[in-house]
């Protein structure tokens, strides 16, 4: 029997980032809590916490943070720009089990736009 170390520890102690240079004017991602429970993450654009909050996205403003909580799988609308324009998206998390599917990056208007 081979004993492999464990890879991924109990309790996160940093947050896991996924980073995307894109250009489009909204982004819709598939996200999926896992097993825990519901979970959320933290969206930032060119590094700083989303600028407009809609009501036809699932953002939260918390604080200096903008986060979206995910308590079952489906499509979350998260970034709806005015413009098609290149920017760095970071969506980070400390919780365990969240799935993100591929995103979606669309150029056409989302909601009431």
């Amino acid at each position: 029997m081979i004993r492999l170390p464990r890879l991924i520890p109990e309790e996160p102690k940093n947050p896991g980032e996924i980073i995307i240079s894109y250009q489009a004017k909204a982004v819709v991602v598939v996200v999926a809590p896992g097993s825990e429970g519901p979970q959320e993450f933290e969206v930032l654009q060119d590094g700083r916490p989303l600028n407009t909050i809609d009501p036809d996205l699932d953002t939260i403003r918390e604080g200096e943070r903008t986060i979206v909580r995910c308590d079952y799988p489906r499509l979350y609308k998260f970034v709806s720009n005015p413009e098609q324009e290149r920017h760095v998206l970071i969506l980070r998390t400390k919780s365990r089990g969240i799935c993100f599917y591929p995103l979606s990056f669309i150029n056409a208007a989302i909601g009431n736009r």
